[in-house]
């Protein structure tokens, strides 16, 4: 799981990084911690639905943190927004982008794990998570963090929105079962299911993905997919997610 940290200031950049990580190595936790020194660097390298959360501060350089965030917003709704500031003055403007968690700098230890704690109970709560064995271990992967999901034989492909791909031995048709009742996921062809939060557009017989790779559709069938696709992005937007 990717996390951001957005600050112009290299200490708290590092400072942050350092407690991020050692809450990962106490918890068992796979974070793979990301640093910006701005709002625009971060927007730059910016995919909807890649992190889990991000720490930012708001008093940046010519962008400020609350633009950056409202930004975000525009793209990714479900990620846990974290303010950082030394003043709790700005606190009415940085709940209007929807922010988890409001810290202040330098940050504390012990609320940083605490956030982090409740970044990740919340996150684990409401999400199912699909069970597999791949390459000798055993994963429980999150409905929202599957991509993809594409049969291959015997086999199936699952990629998730970190760059992931497993491909244990399993059933495509399992897989489909198991994710037939979340509304996020549609079949494009037979044997390719695709994460409706992750699609970027239809055209010319394929299904765009956020991070730039595409997926084959039913020319036949694009204009009903386009119109799921739209109707699904409707119904998240009016029931705020």
């Amino acid at each position: 799981m990717y996390i951001a940290v957005v600050d112009d200031q290299p200490d708290v950049r590092e400072g942050l990084r350092g407690q991020i990580r050692e809450y990962a190595a106490i918890h068992g936790q796979e974070l793979s911690v990301r640093t910006f020194p701005s709002g625009e660097s971060f927007l730059a390298d910016f995919r909807p639905n890649l992190y889990v959360a991000v720490f930012m501060d708001i008093y940046l350089g010519e962008m400020s943190g609350i633009d950056a965030a409202m930004e975000l917003r525009k793209a990714d709704n479900q990620v846990s927004l974290v303010f950082l500031t030394s003043s709790p003055d700005h606190m009415q403007d940085a709940f209007r982008c929807h922010a988890y968690d409001y810290l202040l700098k330098p940050t504390d230890r012990d609320r940083v794990f605490e956030t982090l704690d409740g970044i990740l109970r919340l996150r684990t709560e409401v999400c199912e998570r699909l069970a597999i064995r791949w390459e000798g271990k055993d994963y429980r992967l999150p409905f929202p963090d599957i991509m993809s999901v594409v049969a291959r034989g015997h086999y199936t492909e699952i990629k998730t929105r970190d760059g992931k791909t497993f491909v244990p031995l399993m059933a495509f048709s399992s897989v489909q079962g198991s994710l037939s009742h979340d509304p996020r996921f549609i079949t494009l062809v037979r044997g390719v299911l695709v994460n409706l939060d992750y699609v970027v557009s239809f055209q010319d017989g394929q299904c765009r993905l956020s991070d730039h790779s595409s997926l084959p559709v039913n020319v036949r069938s694009q204009n009903l997919l386009v119109k799921l696709w739209e109707t699904y992005k409707f119904n998240r937007v009016r029931s705020g997610r």
